[in-house]
């Protein structure tokens, strides 16, 4: 598969610019949802009936099998197991872009989409956190606990917890989607596209990367300036890459000090510094706003031997946790709700046009009409 195709798979049905009409909506959004359904499906089938083939007849009895497994096996199992899970990322990207394409539609532009939904959800997601992580606290420690939900408490507690998030979440993305479906179109040309190209699949680009760069080299350099759509494609390698290397590094891990996950976490961290600096410079930040909540959490996994810090609250007899592995916790939380706010506004975010302080445009204009860069 070449680079022109990629560019078009990509353009087809990644790519947050242009428009979609009401209709073409309505058949990506609910098409996305099914294909993403049936493909896990297909994943999770795999997975089963090769179970049934090894003889394997619960998931406690699958979890010790696989520890017992080889290498060439344990591998073979990972790599399952992620592949399940790739429909669902690509299928997430696919619908925020369809979103991101009706909202252009209706005549919003990009800082009213990060607005509602990435700055408020993410908002509400962190207060609804604070909340849950302050059930759990008091859960762990409290005596009453125990005798209201006796020797399922966590469990309890957990499905307590999960369904705050996914209720309040839930109800406010509903509310969204309702008006993307409802709102009609802005029935002009804007600067997001024509009228007429609201219609079609591919949306209207007009920008284009002024020189030819490979994803290797995006990764490798810190200086300069790195466009949306090389940000996203080097992201989904990080991940596509990344995941199944951690989790294959983690499960040859030996000893139990927790050190494994703390290394395997930390290289995760790492590996698209040069993605977040070069995006970071492109739409005019300082890369410290990624490095330097990025080494504190380093330290932290550093520190505390990784997924141990995470473990506290969860065990029946676990000791009462310090301050410290408290705050530390608490840290990480927020880190990881950063990172993801961090990541989705770079996604979205137009770079700056033409020269800035970190590098000239990395894009050139195809058009004369008005447009926003890619």
């Amino acid at each position: 598969m070449n680079r022109e195709t990629l560019n078009k798979l990509y353009e087809r049905w990644l790519c947050p610019e242009g428009r979609m009409k009401r209709s073409l909506f309505l058949c990506n959004f609910f098409g996305t949802l099914g294909a993403a359904a049936v493909a896990q499906g297909i994943g999770i089938a795999v997975l089963m009936l090769l179970m049934v083939f090894l003889g394997v007849e619960d998931v406690q009895d699958a979890s010790d099998y696989v520890d017992g497994l080889d290498s060439v096996l344990y591998v073979v199992f990972i790599l399952l197991g992620v592949i399940c899970v790739l429909p669902t990322i690509l299928g997430f990207y696919s619908l925020v872009r369809t979103c991101m394409r009706r909202w252009h539609d209706i005549g919003h532009g990009d800082k009213s989409f990060l607005c509602f939904f990435v700055y408020i959800p993410v908002l509400l997601f962190m207060v609804l956190c604070v909340l849950s992580f302050m059930i759990l606290i008091v859960a762990a420690i409290s005596a009453a606990a125990i005798q209201m939900f006796g020797e399922d408490r966590n469990l309890t507690i957990a499905a307590m917890t999960a369904l705050i998030l996914l209720g309040g979440l839930g109800c406010y993305h509903a509310a969204l989607l309702l008006y993307l479906c409802v709102r009609k179109s802005e029935m002009r040309d804007n600067a997001y596209g024509t009228l007429e190209s609201r219609g079609r699949m591919m949306p209207e680009i007009r920008t284009r990367p002024a020189e030819s760069i490979s994803l290797i080299r995006a990764f490798l350099r810190v200086k300069g300036r790195l466009n949306r759509k090389r940000f996203v494609f080097g992201i989904l390698l990080a991940g596509f890459l990344g995941l199944p290397v951690q989790l294959i590094l983690m499960g040859f891990h030996v000893d139990e000090t927790g050190w494994g996950a703390a290394v395997t976490m930390i290289l995760a961290m790492l590996l698209p510094i040069g993605l977040y600096m070069q995006r970071l410079q492109d739409v005019g930040k300082s890369p410290l706003w990624w490095a330097v909540p990025t080494g504190i959490a380093c330290v932290v996994w550093v520190a505390f031997a990784g997924m141990d810090i995470f473990m506290l609250l969860a065990l029946e007899e676990a000791p009462e946790p310090s301050w410290a592995e408290v705050l530390c916790v608490a840290y990480m939380i927020f880190y990881y709700l950063y990172d993801t706010f961090l990541g989705t506004y770079l996604y979205f975010a137009p770079g700056d046009e033409g020269e800035n302080a970190y590098g000239a445009d990395p894009l050139v204009r195809v058009s004369d009409e008005a447009c926003i860069d890619g």
